[in-house]
């Protein structure tokens, strides 16, 4: 039969029934040692259906089901369908308590049990499953089944996450179920399909493994549930079982993908769900072997399992998001604000469903239900009122009409699938009187996608430790909600004194940072107890430390036993992982569960080294059944060679394969109490030491004392404001922003504050800046607009006195941050005034007065030479923080480059904690789009003056400088400036990747343009070549710079060497605040192409800085 087609009878056990009738001999269940088909199927669950039925079952009556996960679970679930019950699936790992509370709560009188659990202490009514392979009864003796039911037949009762106090238990109507296999997404395709069942059968996706794959005719392949901890044997199977069709969690999903990226090649469909998916991960498979569908399903267990999905494309990945996409077959789904109201445009709601696949509710729980299952008018043409189900989780709609998931509302949270309530998590710590107090949270590791839930406890006493606490709460809770212990030695408070959780998640997270340095860091050589430990298990010790990132190093000796360390499986996996990279071994995952000790499991290693069949086979990326080249991007804790995308604190695992004289492990350079990085010469660059820890110590500490607003900034456009302040416009883009602001009719007036000791040689500085850059005098009305204030960014107050700062932060609408000291030679030590400490001042006038936004221009120079994190970072998202840049990036960049870090994260971490900030990134801002009037004094102009003058360019191969428009900057400011609604974000202004100009193609352009020919030399030969001019006698405009063009501070690399590679940069934010501006279509405007930059040739040409 079609299962898409409608029919009269939709019941899914009618519907199996068609299937049993027409598909006879077909496999409908094959497991390790077993095939039942259809027609086998079909006459066991009849036969256990009518034994049923003679206990006295009642239509929809929770019949529980307990056995262990394989082909009679499924025979019991059919034959609980067929007798018109609804399925209690069970979990035999849990104790009887917990089994009998779902039993009483759901009311369940019956039980099906395999023989194995006969004696399982519970009230029940007990009836065996079929497990003979002769199929029970015959078809005349039970011809009434299975049993007819109404079309709102409940199927199944699940319970979601909520082992503590009263679980609520989810009930699922059939017709949900059904509506997955008419969806045109999900439906499975005409052609024969092999559905991988991996799932738990108390997880409700598993029902799209069973019954999904049943309904539609298909046959059920049972996997071995303990391959999900070695990706390579687990892709193995998809391969040798002929999987087809299959739905697996986001988690399990990236340690597969990301070990073995073609593991699901041969698949129809891949449903990822769950959680959001990794981007990287579905990357990683759409680049090597995709699924002829990939797709992201999302939905709460209240809604039957999928209640929308998006295919997911390369496009997505390049994005650097998934949608949820649109709604299932019948499926309602409303983005709602507070008022139950549908919001506009983009803005963000709650998400609602409803349809056919909506739960009845919560059973016996009527408070629950009421609260979660609403009543609103209908938002189609009819204006009835509908019910719907409110998930909790923040959403909005984009430009193509899929929804976006951002985030959920409540304090509870998703890991690895399962909704874990953070405050049970809490109480239950707390109910064991081990600890004085608990902080729970889900915490995004620094270059993860995976999250942690972890608990910071504070205990009662010095001698305590985390063993009681940890056998007490794998005790009282389900194991995924068993979190990460992290003693504390006190909570931090907020001015209000309640918890400030924000600060307890920085601090996990710098511990976190730390210690995943520490690992990779870590001179096993010379570990602290080397004179205790063989060589395998120094180097398993440190293994144990970046996967164990939670854990005291301390607590890891010899006699450390992993699991009580609170390892799970997504550490097993990891350990696995490192095993095989570290020791060349792929172990089998029974070997950490039979040696769980550090000096056991570096015995069994020690064992197993040799063996044929366990050497790891390097390489092979993403072949089934190899051990992959696993660089597990993004996985917490994983010790291969991390890339830490972006993330903060992380430092990158830099191996520079192929470059002359590196060492392979460069990295963590500057972490107090670590060995010092190598310099390449065996030096320990002590000035990047100390240089790192004071930006860290910059970053933590110089802007505690910011309160945080209370109130929303005003809005500044408003009739009675219109006061800006302004920093920064005696430079190029300051110039441009006064222009865009003067422009603005709502702007009364905009104080600049320059560098001078009158108001008289402040004005006359400003016009000289505008003349410069040929921006013309300020008319009549101008001039009325502008008003300026004498003073210097790096004093106290900005050099103001107490009462005019005061009265400056009163009068202030918003404030305008664009002022620096740019110097290419000096080091930061020179640079932290100015551009700091006059960040802090800035600050400090925002945050005194009325509550009022700050725009804060930044650079690109803050995230350093990316290239040297080649392997890790490749595009760089607008709002991750730059805590991994301060490790393997900054340091080598010139002193400008690190204040303007530092600045640029002193921002963003109060932009994090809810100060209304925005930040601006851009690259060098070449020329006007006008008249192509440039910079005369900046580098690019620096540089192409002399390569003209000398006929001599280097050669840098994939090195860019991001060049951009100065007035579009200056547009894309004051655009995005002009809603309040866009504070709280970074944005990238960048041209599209194919507009970028890298270094080879402006000197091509430059050549091309000026009719020259240039001799390419290498880099050291160029410098030479420079330096050799400059001692000629010639007027060079670099020499200044040479000092800094010579300076080695990567190995043989000089800070531009570095840049080799660099990262490109996401503009999403950007776009997406330009999107709703009047007359935007793209930033192309931003980009400098060959006729801008023809005309800023000119302007250079024009200029007494440049040879005619």
């Amino acid at each position: 039969m079609d299962p898409s087609s409608e029919t009269h009878d939709s019941s899914i056990g009618h519907m199996l029934a068609r299937n049993a009738s027409q598909g006879g001999v077909k496999e409908a269940i094959v497991g390790k040692d077993v095939s039942i088909s259809y027609a086998e199927l079909h006459l066991r669950a009849r036969a256990l259906a009518l034994e049923l039925l003679g206990h006295g079952m009642a239509p929809e009556d929770p019949v529980g089901i307990l056995t262990y996960f394989g082909p009679l679970h499924i025979v019991a679930q059919v034959a609980v369908v067929y007798a018109g019950g609804t399925c209690l699936p069970l979990d035999p790992c849990r104790p009887d308590q917990d089994l009998q509370g779902h039993m009483d709560l759901a009311r369940a009188k019956y039980l099906v049990v395999e023989a194995q659990f006969q004696d399982r202490r519970l009230l029940v009514t007990k009836t065996l499953v079929v497990s003979s392979e002769k199929p029970m009864g015959t078809e005349s003796a039970v011809s009434d089944v299975p049993r007819s039911v109404p079309p709102s037949f409940r199927s199944h009762i699940l319970f979601t996450s909520g082992s503590t106090g009263t679980p609520k238990a989810v009930q699922i109507p059939a017709r949900g179920i059904v509506r997955l296999v008419r969806d045109g997404l999900c439906r499975p395709d005409s052609g024969e399909n092999r559905f991988g069942h991996l799932n738990n059968t108390c997880f409700d996706v598993s029902l799209i493994d069973i019954w999904v794959a049943l309904l539609n005719g298909d046959t059920v392949v049972i996997l071995d549930r303990q391959e999900m901890l070695s990706p390579g044997l687990l892709a193995r199977s998809f391969k040798e079982k002929r999987i087809t069709y299959m739905f697996i969690t986001a988690a399990l999903f990236q340690v597969i993908a990301l070990a073995c990226p073609t593991a699901f090649s041969h698949m129809k469909t891949l449903i990822v769900g769950g959680e959001s998916p990794s981007v990287n991960a579905c990357g990683a498979v759409l680049k090597n072997g995709p699924p002829g569908r990939l797709v992201n399903g999302y939905g709460p267990t209240e809604c039957s399992i999928l209640s929308m999905a998006h295919l997911i494309t390369s496009e997505d990945v390049e994005r650097g998001h998934l949608p949820i996409g649109k709604p299932l077959y019948q499926t309602i789904a409303h983005v709602l604000d507070g008022s139950s109201q549908p919001v506009r445009g983009q803005s963000q709601g709650e998400l609602y469903l409803g349809g056919p696949g909506l739960s009845p509710g919560y059973l016996h729980d009527a408070t629950a239900t009421s609260k979660s299952f609403v009543t609103v008018a209908d938002r189609g043409s009819d204006g009835q009122s509908i019910r719907l189900f409110r998930t909790g989780d923040v959403a909005y709609t984009d430009t193509t009409g899929n929804v976006v998931w951002v985030g959920r509302k409540d304090h509870e949270v998703k890991i690895r699938g399962y909704r874990v309530p953070l405050d049970v998590v809490e109480a239950e710590l707390l109910s064991t009187g081990l600890v004085n107090a608990v902080v729970a949270m889900r915490l995004d590791p620094p270059g993860s996608s995976s999250p942690l839930l972890v608990a910071c406890v504070i205990y009662p006493s010095s001698t305590s430790n985390n063993s009681a606490l940890l056998a007490k709460a794998k005790a009282r809770l389900p194991i995924y909600m068993v979190p990460q212990l992290v003693p504390l030695q006190e909570m931090p408070m907020t001015r209000h004194a309640k918890v400030d959780r924000e600060r307890v998640a920085e601090i996990v997270l710098e511990m976190i940072r730390r210690r995943l340095c520490l690992g990779e860091a870590q001179d096993l050589s010379e570990a602290q107890d080397s004179g205790c430990l063989t060589e395998t298990e120094r180097k398993l010790k440190a293994i144990w430390i970046r996967v164990l990132v939670t854990v005291a190093e301390a607590d890891i000796h010899g006699e450390a036993d992993f699991f009580a360390l609170g390892a799970t499986s997504l550490h097993l996996a990891s350990l696995n992982a490192s095993v095989r990279d570290v020791f060349g071994l792929l172990i089998p995952i029974r070997t950490v569960y039979e040696n769980p000790g550090l000096a056991g499991l570096a015995a069994a290693i020690d064992r197993h080294k040799g063996q044929p069949g366990l050497a790891a086979d390097i390489d092979h990326k993403g072949q089934p059944g190899l051990a992959a080249d696993i660089d597990h991007k993004g996985q917490p804790g994983l010790a291969a060679d991390i890339d830490h995308k972006g993330q903060p604190g992380l430092a990158a695992d830099i191996d520079h394969k192929g470059q002359p004289g590196l060492a392979a492990d460069i990295d963590h350079k500057g972490q107090p109490g670590l060995a010092a990085a190598i310099d390449h010469k065996g030096q320990a660059p002590t000035q990047h030491r100390s240089i790192q820890d004071m930006m860290r110590t910059d970053v933590a500490t110089l802007a505690k004392d910011i309160p945080i607003p209370t109130e929303p900034p005003v809005n500044w456009l408003s009739a009675e404001e219109g006061n800006v302040f302004l920093t920064g416009v005696t430079g190029f883009v300051g110039a441009y922003m006064l222009i865009e602001l003067l422009r603005l009719p709502e702007v009364a007036t905009v104080r600049c504050l320059v560098r001078a000791d009158s108001p008289k040689a402040a004005m006359s500085k400003l016009l000289r800046n505008l003349a410069k850059y040929r921006l013309g005098g300020l008319s009549e009305d101008q001039r009325l607009k502008v008003d300026v204030v004498p003073g210097d960014l790096a004093q106290e107050r900005m050099g103001l006195s107490r009462p005019a700062f005061d009265e400056l932060a009163g009068w202030a609408s918003v404030v305008y941050h664009l002022g620096a000291q740019v110097n290419y030679n000096e080091p930061y030590t020179a640079n932290r005034d100015p551009n700091v400490l006059g960040t802090i001042h800035v600050l400090q006038l925002a945050a005194t007065g009325k509550p009022k936004s700050l725009h804060f221009a930044s650079s690109f120079a803050v995230y350093g030479p990316t290239g040297l994190m080649r392997e890790q970072v490749q595009l760089i998202d607008e709002d991750e923080a730059l805590g991994p840049y301060f490790e393997t990036t900054i340091p080598y960049d010139i002193g400008y480059a690190q204040s303007k870090s530092v600045a640029d994260e002193i921002l963003c971490s109060l932009m994090r904690r809810g100060f209304p900030v925005a930040v601006y990134r851009f690259g060098t801002a070449l020329c006007s789009s006008v008249n192509g009037v440039g910079n005369p004094d900046d580098f690019v102009s620096r540089l192409l003056t002399d390569c003209l003058k000398l006929a001599i360019c280097p050669i840098l191969p994939d090195n860019r400088d991001e060049l951009v428009m100065v007035d579009a900057i200056a547009s894309v400011m004051r655009r995005i400036s002009m809603s309040n609604k866009n504070l709280g974000r970074a944005y990238h202004v960048t041209p599209e990747i194919e507009a970028s100009i890298d270094v080879e193609n402006l000197f091509r352009l430059t050549q091309q343009i000026c009719q020259v020919q240039m001799a390419a030399l290498p880099y050291h030969e160029w410098v030479q070549r420079l330096q050799t001019a400059a001692h000629a006698g010639s007027d060079l405009r670099l020499k200044p710079l040479i000092p800094a063009l010579q300076e080695k501070v990567y190995g043989d690399r000089t800070v531009w060497e570095a840049y080799e590679a660099m990262a490109r940069f996401k503009t999403d934010n950007t776009v997406a605040a330009l999107a709703g501006t009047n007359g935007f279509q793209s930033l192309a405007p931003v980009a400098v192409d060959a006729d801008a930059f023809k005309t800023y040739l000119g302007f250079l040409r024009s200029h007494d800085c440049m040879l005619g």
